[in-house]
């Protein structure tokens, strides 16, 4: 029964970071989380990384875009953003809840592929996290609410070996177990001198 449930949680992990790993078709209005191209990031604790929002293959003209970006906030810290809209567009970014971040642009209408949005965070703790999208959204010429299909990524937080190799916990009486044996043993040898020595 064991041997069962593990297979299927093998499974399961598998599917997940194949999902991720396998390249996705071409779909048209799609939002793509990712860092350097890829949406399986691997970072140290203590150290930033980079992650930016592409949307592509917009199936019409938008003049107007917003979403909002949700992490873990009790594991990565915002550092920095820049807000990247076509030419001539304006955009601005709001948070007023922990782990949200939400992004809204317009301007004159555009239609491609592009990186509307890059934000710089701090990893602090070790564990493995998605940054997501939700309410992805724009609006075409004729004041159509388009829906954007999501890809979210997925951080793994890695935690830094203890310098010199693994901690182990110390263990005082093991350390003096060496000096107590020293101690005892010239104990011994003086008791015996001294009762040899009063004998004759």
């Amino acid at each position: 029964m064991a041997s069962k449930k593990l297979i299927i949680s093998a499974f399961l992990l598998i599917s997940m970071v194949l999902g991720l790993c396998l390249p996705v078709e071409a779909q048209s209005d799609t939002l793509y989380v990712e860092s350097n191209g890829s949406r399986i990031i691997e970072v140290n604790v203590s150290t930033e990384f980079t992650i930016e929002i592409w949307i592509r293959d917009l199936s019409t003209q938008a003049k107007q875009m917003w979403f909002t970006i949700e992490y873990d906030p009790d594991s990565m810290e915002i550092v920095g953003g820049t807000t990247t809209p076509p030419s001539g567009w304006g955009a601005s970014t709001s948070s007023t809840t922990p782990g949200e971040i939400t992004y809204s642009a317009s301007g004159e209408p555009f239609q491609g592929d592009r990186s509307w949005y890059s934000i710089t965070f701090h990893c602090t703790a070790p564990g493995n996290t998605p940054i997501n999208v939700r309410s992805a959204h724009y609006k075409d010429p004729g004041d159509g609410d388009n829906t954007l299909s999501v890809l979210k990524a997925s951080v793994n937080q890695i935690a830094p070996l203890p310098v010199g190799g693994l901690v182990t916990p110390t263990n005082k009486l093991v350390m003096l177990t060496p000096y107590i044996a020293l101690a005892g043993l010239i104990i011994t040898v003086s008791t015996v001198y001294v009762i040899k020595k009063r004998k004759d």
